[in-house]
């Protein structure tokens, strides 16, 4: 499962992009939550287990890192689920 060893490697990349959160993974129900406590503020990003599977640590890391920065930037805690549909609209909005 090629998962496994994403999960670490997004998990390092977000720790050292974001030295100052906390920051944890976790599966329920074949979604991946990825969480960061930050300024305060608790963000988490979802994602299906076959999106994980389908798109590459760099795309993973880009999408969860831009949507808490732009989160933080204001002030507003977020719980984003990104689908397999939208995934590369996010991508996209976030790299502009």
């Amino acid at each position: 499962m090629k998962n496994a060893i994403k999960i670490p490697s997004i998990l390092e990349r977000l720790r050292k992009a974001l030295s100052d959160a906390a920051i944890d993974h976790r599966i329920e129900n074949d979604t991946h939550d990825f969480t960061v406590r930050l300024g305060g503020m608790r963000h988490v990003v979802n994602f299906s287990d076959d999106l994980l599977e389908e798109k590459t640590e760099k795309e993973l890391f880009t999408v969860i890192l831009g949507i808490v920065q732009r989160a933080s930037t204001q002030s507003l805690p977020v719980h984003f689920m990104v689908r397999n549909d939208d995934f590369e609209e996010v991508l996209r909005t976030l790299k502009r």
